[in-house]
């Protein structure tokens, strides 16, 4: 079997657009808008962590571990709508 990769649908909306995260855990994953469009639009990267046995986030620019990807997404979202974020 090949690597899994993550395809997870969050309820995080960029410019009324939904953050869809894809992306190989250990590797890293991407946060896009447009999934599946002819149009999709990277918003950042999320970086997956273990701690003491469990899963945590981070995303650049926030200082705290994230508990899930809902959260990192609608984190990352937020950066993009106030200028904060790291890809343009």
């Amino acid at each position: 079997m090949g690597t899994p990769i993550l395809l997870h649908h969050t309820p995080a909306r960029h410019h009324g657009q939904p953050v869809t995260i894809v992306g190989v855990p250990s590797d890293g994953l991407l946060a896009l808008t447009g999934y599946g469009t002819s149009r999709p639009r990277l918003l950042g990267l999320i970086t997956v962590i273990e701690r003491e046995g469990q899963r945590a986030y981070r995303v650049g620019g926030h200082h705290h571990d994230l508990a899930d990807l809902d959260t990192a997404a609608a984190v990352l979202a937020a950066q993009r709508s106030t200028g904060r974020g790291a890809a343009r």
